[in-house]
């Protein structure tokens, strides 16, 4: 994973150089530090910050121009510590644990995302978004992805002694993934996602003026699906426009008008016809799909940039949908 790393977080002092300027340094420069461009601010200001896991919260420092500290807020999770347990019993017949390892998964505590704004050709692949101002809401408090979990925990019996009891077992801890919470700084929740896995990564795209979050390839029953919602900054409503949860594949999901994108279905002995229609519904070009075919193929040449439904029709019945962006 690349990010932007800077060595300064704490400001702990100032050495002064022989040219007169001050290097400030700290004693905390393990962490990372992003800055949020000033485009993603309420308050039309950059911002440089770091974030670190701390038990079962993390926790925010923004800094000033200066690099100095501003402000920290702290967000708590519900994420257990994940690990092993390995128990036996010793020559006296009591349990003790004889192997054990734990960890606090940082990645499914607060989650990142990659911004591109395709109206005007600017993307922060190197850059990942930790936190936001403006992106969900026009207020001047910082909002943060949190993962929905429940702790997991499974037993395992390893052997048996000749009697035939248990003689030693593991316990393993995990987090299920249930959901997506967009969070405030203060601790309210903006907004819930429905999505049941960790994706690839998530994107933040710009099109047309319009803001969409874009969750790529979440593995779901041996299938990776792609999920789209659509975000109102003036409205606070966060909507799913797209999930390819579904028996149609449409890729490459995300392309230009200078791609070729295919689309394939499930076989089906009627004529079918596919249809495919703007976010305002209007229907931008129908094709036929002979019976048996399973793959066709859309020239984009035609369409504009944003998002596109792609709807199945047989007998006058939609049997299967997918979506489609153009960037």
């Amino acid at each position: 994973m690349k990010k932007f790393l800077l060595l300064f977080v704490l400001v702990l002092g100032a050495i002064s150089l022989s040219n007169g300027q001050n290097l400030i340094y700290s004693q905390r420069s393990s962490d990372d530090c992003l800055v949020l461009p000033k485009y993603l601010s309420a308050e039309n200001k950059t911002t440089p910050y770091t974030y670190r896991a701390d038990g079962s919260s993390v926790i925010y420092t923004l800094f000033n121009e200066n690099f100095e500290i501003d402000r920290e807020f702290t967000i708590q999770t519900n994420v257990q510590p994940e690990g092993y347990q390995i128990w036996e019993r010793n020559e006296n017949r009591e349990w003790e644990i004889v192997d054990q390892w734990e960890s606090n998964p940082l990645s499914i505590q607060v989650e990142e995302a990659i911004y591109y704004n395709y109206d005007n050709g600017l993307n922060l692949e190197d850059q990942y978004l930790y936190m936001t101002q403006n992106l969900f809401n026009n207020d001047d408090k910082y909002e943060v992805f949190r993962y929905i979990t429940e702790p997991i925990i499974d037993t395992t019996i390893l052997e048996y002694d000749a009697s035939g009891e248990i003689h030693k077992y593991r316990i393993d801890k995990d987090n299920e993934i249930k959901g997506m919470e967009i969070i405030s700084e203060e601790g309210a929740i903006i907004a819930t996602l429905s999505i049941s896995a960790v994706p690839d990564r998530w994107e933040v795209w710009i099109i047309n003026d319009k803001k969409y979050l874009f969750a790529s390839e979440v593995y779901i029953d041996e299938r990776y699906y792609n999920y789209i919602y659509s975000l109102d900054s003036e409205t606070g409503a966060v909507q799913q426009v797209a999930n390819t949860a579904s028996a149609m594949k449409v890729f490459p999901t995300l392309a230009s008008t200078s791609d070729v994108v295919t689309v394939e279905t499930a076989a089906s002995d009627d004529v079918r016809r596919l249809v495919i229609s703007n976010m305002a519904g209007q229907v931008v070009s129908v094709q036929p799909v002979p019976a048996g075919e399973v793959s066709m193929r859309i020239d984009t040449r035609r369409l504009r940039r944003g998002v596109y439904n792609f709807t199945l029709e047989s007998n006058g019945k939609v049997v299967d949908n997918g979506k489609l962006v153009i960037k």
